[in-house]
């Protein structure tokens, strides 16, 4: 099989005889419908990776206002620690800041009050 397929291969090689018109626009055709699909991928990849790098930005934002606690709420609870039913020291006050300008997402930085 090989040998024929290897004789058919020499015989269209050496041959004088060209391609017939509709193998040629097939051709075309396939090509321009791989640039087509080509194309689009490098399109949507491009959008992707400007969504992320946009989304990454406003993560970044947000967490660069929770280090100075700007453009956002501050507050202030009583918590009480409990593990295993046990009850562990003093009511401790916690400070918290939301932040929720990061896409819609709040974040959130908390501590003990001083």
């Amino acid at each position: 099989m090989l040998r024929r397929n290897a004789a058919a291969l020499k015989r269209k090689l050496s041959g004088n005889s060209g391609e017939t018109l509709v193998e040629v626009l097939a051709a075309l055709l396939i090509s321009a419908l791989a640039i087509l699909m080509l194309s689009q991928a490098v399109a949507s990849s491009v959008r992707l990776i400007t969504n992320s790098e946009r989304a990454m930005t406003d993560y970044y934002t947000a967490n660069n206002e929770l280090a100075v606690r700007d453009g956002g709420s501050d507050g202030s609870a009583r918590v009480t620690m409990t593990v295993d039913g046990m009850r562990l020291g003093d009511d401790l006050t916690v400070e918290y800041y939301v932040n929720d300008s990061a896409a819609g997402a709040a974040v959130v930085s908390y501590g003990l009050a001083d």
